[in-house]
C-alpha cells in the first residue's frame, strides 16, 4: 500500500455488512472490496498522499493503510480459509477513486456522533464484555475523571 503501489486500503477489522457500510458511509465507495479469510472487509482506492493511521476514529475497528503490506485475494491461509474479491478485482485498480474528501479529518470523533453506537453486528454473541472494556479504554484518553467516561 502507498505511493509505490499507487493504493490505499481501508481496513474494516471486524466482521458483519453493517461496519463495512460504516467504512463506505465514511470514505465513499469503491469498486473493489475485499473479504478477508476472517470474514472482515477491506476497500481499495487510490493513493493520494494518505498516511497510515491504525484505529484514528474512536470506537470504529478501522484502519487507514497508506503503507506497508497487505493480504490480497486470492491469498488463502493455512487452515484453507481464503480472501475473496466481494466485487471488483485487479482490473478495476486504474478505475480506483480516492477516499472522500475531508473523510480522513479524524479530529477527536467518536462513534456516538458519527452514528456508530448502535451497529448490531458491533459485538457478537460472548464477547460483550471484551468489547465494552475495549471501547472504554479508547474512550479513556478523552476524558480527565471517571465520571467523564461514564458520561461518555
Amino acid at each position: 500500500m502507498g505511493p509505490t503501489s499507487g493504493l490505499v486500503e481501508i481496513d474494516v477489522d471486524a466482521a458483519g455488512d453493517a461496519w463495512l457500510a460504516a467504512a463506505v458511509d465514511r470514505f465513499g465507495d469503491s469498486p473493489i472490496a475485499i473479504q478477508t479469510a476472517s470474514g472482515k472487509y477491506k476497500l481499495w482506492f487510490r493513493h493520494n498522499g494518505e498516511g497510515r493511521h491504525i484505529r484514528p476514529l474512536t470506537g470504529l475497528p478501522i484502519d487507514v493503510l497508506g503503507g506497508g503490506f497487505t493480504i490480497a485475494p486470492p491469498s488463502i491461509r493455512s487452515d484453507g480459509e481464503a480472501y475473496r474479491f466481494l466485487r471488483g478485482g485487479l482490473d478495476d485498480i486504474p478505475r480506483l477513486p480516492v477516499i472522500r474528501e475531508g473523510a480522513l479529518d479524524f479530529g477527536r470523533q467518536h462513534a456516538t456522533e458519527k452514528g456508530f453506537d448502535r451497529i448490531p453486528e458491533a459485538v457478537r454473541s460472548g464477547e460483550r464484555n471484551d468489547t465494552l472494556w475495549r471501547w472504554t479504554m479508547a474512550q479513556a484518553r478523552y476524558c480527565d475523571d471517571v465520571d467523564q467516561l461514564v458520561d461518555a
